[in-house]
């Protein structure tokens, strides 16, 4: 077999200091991947947020409580304004 035969066959490895063979990474790209990462860590939190409230409610469920529907969380406006009423009912 001659020389060019195996030429050929046989692909020569890129050289080290080639930069024609390394494509840059365009800033769309880049943007577009950052944005999907987002959404997704965004969207895993939800999910993750939801499976844990579901995971609750079927611990209550199962232990035979009653009420045992999402817990409303007060904010510190809405306790005070239920205080004022209370003292204002005695």
């Amino acid at each position: 077999m001659s020389r060019e035969d195996q030429d050929q066959h046989w692909p020569t490895p890129p050289a080290q200091g080639d930069d024609a063979s390394v494509r840059p990474v365009s800033n769309r790209r880049l943007a577009l991947f950052l944005v999907a990462l987002a959404a997704a860590l965004v969207l895993g939190y939800l999910l993750l947020s939801k499976l844990a409230d579901m995971s609750q409610e079927e611990d209550c469920a199962l232990a035979h409580r009653r009420n045992c529907g999402a817990s409303e969380v007060s904010s510190p406006t809405r306790l005070a304004s239920v205080a004022t009423i209370e003292l204002a009912g005695r």
